[in-house]
């Protein structure tokens, strides 16, 4: 997403220009939580801190180690997307493993903040599903 984005821009050009296109781009959506990350960025981000940030993200993504240790830990496991994600790389290997795999509806990258509840219902769902409470209710 954004940080791939970034990894192929120079400090500079980040901070000249990219930094407040990504911006815009954020304010742009139709997604609630693209505007609060918008206006978080103005406020709180370090370019800098913002582009290492960006490099870290990416390699981390690209090794398939994150994935790999989620995969393989020993208790239940649950992840959620947006449905603007659902064409994610990695969601193919998700739904043949053992983790339980939902999409948010009218949301995207930040669904917490643009589907707030219906993220925290599939949420309690879960917890509640492998805590052997008999109510399923959130």
């Amino acid at each position: 997403m954004f940080s791939r984005r970034v990894t192929s821009h120079t400090f500079d050009e980040l901070s000249k220009n990219l930094f407040r296109e990504i911006q815009r781009e954020l304010r742009a959506s139709r997604y609630p939580g693209d505007h609060m990350i918008a206006h978080n960025m103005l406020l709180n981000t370090d370019i800098r801190a913002y582009i290492q940030y960006s490099f870290e993200t990416v390699r981390e993504s690209d090794s398939d180690r994150l994935l790999d240790e989620f995969l393989g830990m020993p208790v239940p496991r649950l992840f959620l997307y947006g449905e603007a994600n659902r064409t994610l790389s990695y969601l193919p290997k998700l739904r043949v493993s053992e983790v339980e795999v939902n999409e948010v509806p009218q949301s995207a990258h930040f669904l917490f903040y643009d589907n707030p509840a219906e993220t925290f219902e599939m949420v309690g769902r879960f917890v509640a599903k492998h805590s052997g409470s008999s109510d399923r209710r959130c």
